[in-house]
């Protein structure tokens, strides 16, 4: 539901801003906390954009608050409303990190993106829409085990190279505390399926 929508048309989304109103972007939230441009709720669909819109979408501590049963459908909508090649920017809390706040609505790890891209897994039934990871690491908190733990590669699971401390953290959730990971869409030609360091350089 929308109940207010701006008439500034630029070419880059701050997602779920919150009180972080940046100039040069069209600042939307559920509710406007500080300045939000537009108010709009991101678990309805269509959202309130433009086709191939944006170039740049920061969605930053979102994804996590959005219902978790149409998460394709979010990611097909943000698909529609950038450009090709556009960069989707985003940081969640990394697996059981979720939790620490009561309104979050479901879990992440490096697998929810690389299965989201990769067009030889059974995601390609579920959605036509491209993506390519164009970067993507651990983000090791304060308190986060992962400050111990160094990150030298160990392994490769079908072209994807993890290190020491990626693969611990499948096993130990508390070694990082978010992820970050930035998606270029792909429209409109042959995707090709590309390997990625997820780690932090």
């Amino acid at each position: 539901m929308i109940t207010k929508l701006t008439t500034k048309q630029g070419n880059k989304l701050n997602m779920g801003c919150g009180d972080d109103i940046l100039p040069d972007y069209v600042n939307a939230d559920y509710s406007d906390y500080g300045g939000a441009d537009t108010i709009v709720d991101f678990n309805t669909f269509p959202y309130p954009f433009k086709d191939n819109q944006f170039i740049y979408i920061k969605a930053q501590a979102i994804l996590s608050h959005l219902n978790p049963n149409i998460t394709i459908k979010i990611f097909e909508e943000l698909h529609r409303i950038s450009k090709h090649n556009a960069i989707i920017s985003i940081r969640v809390p990394y697996m059981s990190r979720t939790w620490n706040a009561l309104d979050h609505k479901r879990e992440w790890n490096f697998f929810s993106f690389i299965n989201l891209c990769n067009p030889f897994h059974e995601m390609k039934y579920f959605t036509k829409c491209k993506f390519e990871i164009n970067r993507m690491y651990g983000i090791v908190g304060r308190y986060s085990l992962g400050r111990f733990i160094p990150n030298f590669k160990v392994c490769t699971w079908q072209e994807w190279r993890f290190g020491f401390r990626d693969v611990i953290s499948m096993i130990i959730s508390l070694v990082y505390q978010n992820i970050y990971v930035e998606l270029k869409v792909k429209k409109n030609e042959r995707f090709i399926y590309k390997s990625l360091l997820p780690i932090r350089k």
